[in-house]
């Protein structure tokens, strides 16, 4: 009920809808993507989203989970870069389901078939706080290859397994 009214609120204004109005012009004149379009009415609106069952649902925080941008990205190979956007999307998801609790299992990526590298989440993070840029690079022995954009290393009571 709480939302709607907000959503109300929101509608009926008449500066959101001129400023709704300003950028759909602006983005039909200037050509900009629909991806543009939408990242400026999110910035507008603001409505945080709704974390179901998870320990911090007061957050109105969201960390992106592609953080993987500009020069930063040239390290990273396409298909890996793809592969941390989703293996941070999965934990997201875990978080937003509520199925952290008590989650004892290490969820990985393997990188390729022909090497033996794979994705884990920094020791230390909690789900909704993993970001692509954060997962750690481990060998198949848990030693870590290429540390994430955070100080946190991996969980040294786990082995990895490659189930096929």
């Amino acid at each position: 009920m709480e939302r709607r009214k907000r959503v109300e609120a929101i509608m009926g204004s008449k500066l959101f809808r001129e400023e709704l109005e300003r950028i759909v012009d602006s983005a039909r004149d200037g050509g900009a993507g629909a991806s543009g379009i939408l990242q400026q009415l999110s910035d507008i609106v603001g409505v945080p989203v709704a974390r179901v069952g998870s320990v911090f649902k007061s957050s109105n925080c969201m960390v992106p989970i592609n953080d993987i941008r500009g020069v930063e990205s040239m390290g990273y190979a396409k298909g890996e870069k793809i592969l941390r956007c989703k293996l941070a999307a999965t934990f997201r998801l875990l978080d937003l389901y509520g199925w952290t609790q008590g989650l004892g299992a290490q969820i990985t990526a393997r990188l390729k078939v022909d090497q033996e590298y794979f994705l884990v989440n920094p020791y230390g993070l909690l789900y909704h706080e993993i970001t692509a840029s954060a997962l750690n690079k481990v060998d198949m022995q848990g030693q870590i290859v290429e540390q994430g954009t955070t100080n946190f290393g991996g969980n040294k009571s786990r082995k990895l397994k490659c189930l096929k």
